[in-house]
């Protein structure tokens, strides 16, 4: 007999350049059609003829194509943020939102995931097969698909709240933290920054057009933790520190940020997820998150947090007070404020083991320690990645590689965008562009990840100079 062929792989990527915003609504309006027009076919099965292959595998396909669309918009939205996109990504994701709260109630298509879990081939399939089912059986559920009436109703409204609400929240955080910065033209008012950190901030002074030999703060990280590990004057990361921790709120220092406080949206936000779970039957918000976790209950997650408070407070308290200690041997404040920790934590490494972060700098620019990166997974994975920039990308920073098996089969791909810029959000995370599957001509689309970091960009011929936590946060 002879040996069934592995499918042909394939590798589908978008084509950032030709996203247009005023395509994006009506290119979803025409997905979400098309399948909910797939679950009407669905809803019409006879009994006889449900199957995995006729339901589940019918249902990926739709699924499948809105997701090819909707995963890089959306990653755009994180990345290259502008005005018009957002607006036409607000709307498109508001269709979105409206139906999958419509889909999670549709009792017919409920009930036939049902039958097919409660049939005789349910027994047959393949391990992962009955997970997938189980697993969209509780979802059905999480979903209000029991609701009646005005509750059903109540619960729906609920959840496209909610999806407004955390949208508008990650706006005014993004649109909070570029609101701010301090242009500063005498270099003495940076006393202590090292010439890397400077550079950034002279980086950072002309791309937004500012006067030549002038530095520009802001609160994207590596500006940040600059001025927070290394200024010299108190007053100057108070100043940082403050603004940086009352993004988004009342205490905002600058009146013209407090259009975008968060405090009422995290008020309706916490409403809505109350009456969600009371809706569902759960007592609490944190008994329905639950659900889908590992922890059995809230007051097993409060437990392990007790007992990790219990170990981790003694040595944090020692470490403190050894840091006080030194802080007023040095000549600093009697008591640390909170803008002074990094600040005295770096003066005390430096005492103790005589190197700094700037120091090690150097060991680790950008490009070679991603080579570096990739070596090690190469030697745990049997791997290779090879660069390839020709691919349409959404920044000229942005890498993308493809990655081959040890027998040089391409098996997957990846982007890499590690440097901070404006109208990108903060944070470092990875998210799917495509996702691996058997397509239904048989070949097999190839997975394709977004690997996002917001690191120090490079300055001029300089290249990016990595800390150790950057490391970290590279290879975690």
């Amino acid at each position: 007999m002879s040996k069934p062929q592995s499918p042909q792989n394939t590798l589908s990527l978008p084509d950032f350049s030709s996203i247009k915003t005023a395509d994006i609504e009506i290119n979803i309006t025409k997905l979400v059609s098309a399948y909910q027009l797939g679950l009407s076919s669905l809803e019409q099965l006879a009994d006889t003829a449900i199957s995995f292959s006729s339901l589940v595998d019918a249902e990926l396909g739709w699924s499948l194509a809105m997701d090819e669309y909707w995963s890089p918009v959306s990653h755009l939205h994180s990345v290259a943020d502008a005005e018009e996109l957002r607006l036409a990504y607000d709307s498109a994701r508001e269709k979105i939102a409206k139906f999958f709260a419509e889909r999670g109630q549709n009792q017919t298509l409920y009930q036939r995931w049902e039958k097919l879990r409660n049939s005789d081939q349910f027994a047959q399939l393949e391990p992962i097969q009955q997970r997938i089912i189980d697993l969209e059986l509780r979802d059905f559920r999480l979903s209000g698909v029991a609701l009646e009436g005005s509750s059903s109703v109540r619960f729906r409204e609920l959840v496209e709240q909610q999806s407004q609400l955390s949208s508008k929240f990650s706006n005014n955080l993004l649109d909070a933290t570029k609101a701010w910065s301090k242009l500063i033209v005498d270099a003495q008012e940076l006393a202590g920054l090292p010439a890397n950190e400077l550079s950034l901030l002279q980086g950072l002074a002309t791309a937004a057009g500012k006067p030549e030999n002038s530095y520009l703060l802001n609160l994207s990280q590596p500006a940040y933790m600059a001025v927070m590990t290394y200024a010299d004057a108190p007053k100057l990361r108070e100043e940082m520190y403050r603004a940086f921790a009352t993004r988004a709120s009342s205490q905002a220092l600058d009146e013209s940020c407090l259009q975008f406080d968060n405090s009422p949206l995290l008020l309706e936000i916490l409403t809505a997820r109350k009456q969600m779970a009371e809706l569902l039957g759960f007592s609490n918000y944190a008994e329905l998150a639950l659900e889908t976790r590992m922890a059995d209950s809230a007051e097993q997650v409060m437990e392990f947090l007790q007992q990790l408070l219990e170990k981790a407070r003694p040595a944090a308290v020692e470490q403190f007070a050894e840091l006080q200690a030194f802080t007023q041997q040095a000549g600093g404040p009697d008591k640390l404020q909170a803008w002074d920790i990094a600040y005295w934590s770096e003066k005390l490494r430096q005492q103790r083991y005589a190197i700094s972060e700037e120091q090690i700098r150097p060991y680790f620019p950008a490009p070679a320690t991603v080579a570096g990166l990739f070596e090690i997974v190469e030697k745990l994975y049997s791997i290779r990645f090879e660069q390839d920039n020709s691919v349409n990308r959404w920044h000229p920073d942005v890498d993308f590689y493809r990655v081959f098996s040890a027998g040089g089969v391409e098996i997957a791909a990846v982007y890499l965008d590690l440097y901070a810029r404006d109208n990108k959000r903060s944070g470092a995370w990875m998210d799917v562009c495509r996702s691996r599957y058997l397509r239904h001509d048989a070949t097999m689309q190839l997975p394709v990840a977004f690997l996002t970091c917001n690191f120090a960009p490079p300055q001029g011929d300089v290249p990016s100079l990595l800390s150790h936590s950057d490391v970290e946060t590279l290879f975690h």
